[in-house]
């Protein structure tokens, strides 16, 4: 391997750039503050929002219950996590001549895992798959409803996050051998590694977002070809199959949205890698920029497509919103299923989507008592999409 030390911006004193970094890598001048700003605000709306949103999942755990509040959760969790790491990589957020390089093996280890970016772009790939296994998760609740249940228990939700962070951890396993420590100078230094450059780079982007981004889209197509193609035969179910569709948009606009951000870096990190482009250009910098703003996006979808979410993300925000407007009701939990016992016939029973509860239309200040929930019955969530 190869030492590139000849080429780093002139306000760095203790860590250098090399002249073609990894696409997770960012280098501006000293001039400029618009990048630090950008992606202060990122990291800032990404951990503030996904951890609001954490919070309310947490509040009313039962939610857990279901494979898709499970996977929402922990895409969650990884957008909460993206915004404290880009927060803490250096030349983000702070300048990378703010930090002083340890010597020996923590300052080996701060160039391999911190520096080099490692954690930046490997949550976003962990993100990636997690909405892929969110469509599939979706695919199976409309067009396979009796293998639902067994491909989607709790259990093996649990193993496919596994499987999803160990493979994105070993397929970005080369970056960390991508920089080391110059102990003379005590800088952070890339490497040229014997590793063929195309191959691992177009491996990378090809394993890690091309093909599930694929997966994802023709996932959503063939689920929408199911539903228009039930809605014509079974007409006097039409508030369930639109109930259906509200749901469905809301997990294409959570797709949506990490294709358009991931798009233009994967695409821009595969081309130069065969040196069509250049890294450290500005558009490659806007690139950047895109991919991480999607760690902030979901929460959006969230309160803009759920109401329930919207009601219980207000209810965090402003704690007099209960008082003002909800306290005269008894509330349903976002948890609570459909095991209803109604004092009058006016409460309507809704029924279920693979495992989520569609809509309660009714309010509940007349008496109306809702049992626990019960696993072995569904596994939903009490959710009233608009």
């Amino acid at each position: 391997m190869m030492l590139n030390n000849n080429s780093f911006p002139r306000y760095l004193t203790n860590i250098s750039i090399p002249t073609t970094p990894p696409a997770s890598a960012v280098a501006y001048s000293s001039d400029s503050y618009l990048l630090p700003v950008a992606f202060g605000f990122i990291a800032a709306l990404a951990f503030i929002g996904n951890g609001l949103f954490c919070i309310l999942m947490l509040k009313n755990y039962r939610m857990l219950r279901s494979a898709y509040n499970l996977l929402i959760f922990s895409l969650a969790v990884t957008d909460m996590i993206t915004g404290v790491i880009i927060g803490v990589t250096p030349n983000y957020v702070v300048p990378l001549g703010s930090y002083h390089v340890p010597g020996g093996l923590p300052g080996v280890i701060f160039c391999k895992v911190i520096c080099s970016g490692y954690f930046v772009f490997l949550l976003g790939k962990v993100s990636c798959l997690t909405v892929t296994c969110l469509a599939l998760e979706r695919w199976y609740s409309v067009v396979k409803p009796v293998n639902y249940r067994l491909k989607f228990k709790r259990r093996r939700v649990y193993v496919y996050l596994v499987i999803i962070w160990i493979t994105c951890l070993l397929l970005h396993s080369l970056i960390p051998f991508q920089m080391t420590l110059d102990e003379k100078n005590l800088r952070c230094v890339w490497i040229t590694s014997d590793f063929p450059k195309e191959l691992t780079v177009m491996t990378l982007t090809i394993v890690t977002f091309f093909v599930p981004n694929a997966v994802t889209w023709v996932t959503y197509l063939h689920i929408s070809f199911t539903l228009k193609t039930s809605t014509a035969i079974n007409k006097h179910n039409a508030r369930f199959t639109r109930t259906r569709f509200k749901l469905l948009r809301m997990c294409i606009m959570v797709a949506l949205l990490l294709t358009i951000c991931w798009f233009p870096n994967q695409l821009y990190f595969a081309l130069s890698s065969y040196d069509i482009v250049r890294l450290e250009s500005p558009f490659h910098h806007f690139t950047i920029v895109l991919a991480m703003f999607n760690s902030c996006t979901n929460p959006v979808i969230y309160c803009s497509t759920n109401r329930e979410f919207r009601k219980g993300f207000l209810m965090l925000l402003c704690p007099s919103f209960n008082s003002c407007r909800w306290k005269e009701r008894r509330e349903i939990s976002l948890a609570q299923e459909n095991r209803l016992r109604v004092a009058s016939g006016e409460f309507e029973m809704e029924k279920f989507d693979g495992g989520v509860m569609l809509t309660f239309r009714n309010l509940v200040n007349q008496g109306y008592e809702v049992d626990d929930c019960k696993q072995q019955e569904t596994s939903g969530v009490c959710s009233e999409l608009i």
